[in-house]
């Protein structure tokens, strides 16, 4: 299993950026506490349940160490609202 820190060096902590690739071109791409996954087909990527708007960071970064573009980014898909009342 290949893990890859997009944060500093070190030591894994809880809440720290991470990527991680569960088979070949699946990625799940985030922290302890939340993520999303991407996959990858012939260079066009799939983001699924992309998280909250303060991880949009780590979508660019993921993008950027595998040199695609964001408009390598074909499709974004969400399995499920939030709970509460997010309106």
């Amino acid at each position: 299993m290949n893990i890859t820190r997009i944060a500093q060096p070190g030591r894994l902590k809880l809440g720290q950026p991470w990527v991680r690739e569960i088979v070949p071109g699946v990625f799940r791409v985030g922290t302890t506490f939340l993520g999303c996954y991407a996959v990858e087909d012939a260079g066009a990527y799939t983001f699924i349940d992309v998280g909250l708007p303060g991880y949009w960071p780590q979508m660019t970064r993921f993008l950027a160490a595998r040199n695609a573009p964001l408009s390598s980014v074909k499709a974004v898909v969400l399995t499920h609202l939030p709970p509460g009342p997010y309106g």
